[in-house]
C-alpha cells in the first residue's frame, strides 16, 4: 500500500513530485526500448562469434565467465577459445550498464 504523493518503483520508493505527463513516460519507454534492443543485437553478434568457433571445432557449449578465458567444450574436453580473459566490459558491456542506470 503506497501512501499519497508517493510511488514505488522496483523496490525504491520515490516521491512524486508531479504527476506523470503519460507522453514523457511514452517516450522514456520507447527511447528505453530502443536502447534495449540495440544492445540485445550487438551482444548476439558479439556471442555469435563465440558460437562460430564452436560449431567450427564441432563444440557443444560455451563457458564465459569475467577474469577467464572463453573456453568450449569439444567431445567432453574443455578448451579455450582465447588465451586472453574476459574483461569486465565484456562481461558486463557499457550498454548493460547504461541500461541498468536508465
Amino acid at each position: 500500500m503506497t501512501k499519497p504523493g508517493w510511488e514505488v518503483h522496483a523496490f525504491s520508493v520515490k516521491q512524486r513530485t508531479s504527476l506523470p505527463n503519460p507522453i514523457q513516460k511514452l517516450r522514456a519507454l520507447s527511447s528505453f526500448v530502443i536502447r534495449a534492443s540495440a544492445f540485445v543485437i550487438n551482444q548476439m553478434a558479439y556471442l555469435d562469434s563465440f558460437l562460430s568457433v564452436i560449431v567450427k571445432h564441432g563444440g557443444s557449449d560455451l563457458h564465459f565467465a569475467e577474469g577467464q578465458p572463453p573456453k568450449m567444450r569439444v567431445h567432453g574436453d574443455i578448451m579455450p577459445i582465447r588465451a586472453e580473459p574476459i574483461s569486465r566490459e565484456e562481461a558486463i558491456p557499457n550498454d548493460e550498464r547504461n541500461l541498468r542506470s536508465a
